[in-house]
């Protein structure tokens, strides 16, 4: 299976510009300490 993009959400500041070192592919952030779910932003 190829893997296209990655998206973490995760509690530890920093975990998605690590995880980004180590692959060669997009890694999106969806919320990382206490940065804000991206969706939380969406509102009707």
């Amino acid at each position: 299976m190829k893997v296209d993009l990655i998206v973490i959400r995760h509690s530890d500041s920093g975990t998605v510009r690590m995880v980004d070192g180590f692959v060669n592919i997009p890694v999106i952030n969806a919320g990382d300490g206490k940065h804000q779910h991206p969706t939380q932003a969406y509102q009707t």
